[in-house]
């Protein structure tokens, strides 16, 4: 179905062109009982075969007499949208002609549906909503279609780029620290690595938290997704960071407690940003205080994660920290 034709109203008061307005009235009863929220603003005439003749509005019917034949009261020039139009439109025919309703006919002219004033809120509505979400993405650097994406691999595969840069941001803050005389003892080499925890937690953190902004309908489904596409990141992130590491230093248990940290953060960062709460009235907007505190959580959860690690590691057969 054309973008307009899902959009148009398949419940319509219309008439035949040998009716009265009384008939009309009549009909529009009838319409009303069966379907209320059927858009009433205009009676359209149409043929035996539903072709568009013209159109009456209903201030016109009702103040017209009973007896008086329908012709007489309408518009024989009406305004139709073509139902093959794209839903663009639909805006452009209400801001241009300023009805509250119009017609929505077929190649062959026939009546197959209404555009009610509606559909032209919904329409608006929906524009700047996505405008909206699609800023609030950019500013976080997600795709801007973000939420068309159907599958945990797909949204995996979408975030891998953001989440490099972030890893090569922390080495390269960790090169920067090995220059000086940080370096010179077993706890500065470990510190060495804390920006690439800290980084890649606030990042992932964030992310979810945008993310839950802009969902709606089966919330719990789209959080399901999100947890099994942090499950596919962490598979990528954990072993890329150890394997960086265990190159820079060459030692075991450097690249095992980097590793494992950046995949156990990947996981609980994204934890955080699904189960933290985000507002009072639900998943619909970030109050000044919630991004701030879920990061500060996601941090000392990194750090937290990484430190355990360490102290653990060095009991492996062979591994040893720098």
């Amino acid at each position: 179905m054309s973008p307009v034709g899902r959009r148009a109203a398949r419940d319509f008061w219309s008439a035949h062109p040998g009716e009265t307005c009384g008939q009309a009235l009549g009909r529009l009863r009838d319409l009303a009982k069966s379907a209320p929220k059927a858009p009433f603003q205009f009676c359209y005439v149409v043929d035996a075969g539903q072709k568009l003749l013209g159109c009456a509005p209903m201030v016109a019917v009702v103040a017209a007499a009973d007896d008086t034949p329908l012709t007489e009261v309408m518009n024989p020039r009406p305004i139709p949208i073509p139902e093959g139009a794209p839903e663009e439109a639909i805006q452009d025919f209400f801001i241009t002609y300023g009805l509250t309703s119009f017609p929505v006919v077929d190649r062959e002219g026939r009546l197959c549906g209404v555009v009610g004033v509606e559909h032209f809120s919904d329409l608006v509505f929906e524009g700047f909503e996505g405008q909206l979400r699609d800023e609030t993405y950019r500013s976080v650097g997600l795709d801007a279609r973000e939420h068309e994406r159907g599958s945990a691999a797909s949204a995996a595969g979408g975030r891998l780029l953001w989440l490099a840069i972030t890893l090569a941001g922390g080495f390269i803050a960790a090169l920067v620290l090995a220059q000086g005389q940080l370096a010179a003892d077993r706890l500065a080499a470990m510190a060495l690595f804390l920006p690439v925890c800290v980084g890649l937690a606030e990042r992932v953190a964030q992310r979810t938290l945008t993310l839950r902004t802009t969902w709606t309908g089966d919330r719990a489904g789209l959080a399901g997704r999100e947890a099994t596409a942090a499950g596919l990141l962490a598979l990528v992130v954990g072993p890329s960071a150890g394997a960086l590491a265990f190159l820079w230093h060459g030692r075991l248990a450097t690249a095992l407690a980097v590793g494992l940290a950046c995949f156990a953060i990947v996981l609980v960062s994204t934890l955080i940003g699904l189960l933290f709460p985000v507002s009072e009235k639900g998943a619909t907007r970030i109050s000044p205080t919630v991004t701030p505190i879920a990061l500060a959580l996601a941090d000392v959860a990194a750090v937290a994660i990484y430190l355990v690690l360490v102290r653990v590691l060095p009991v492996l057969p062979g591994a040893r920290l720098p």
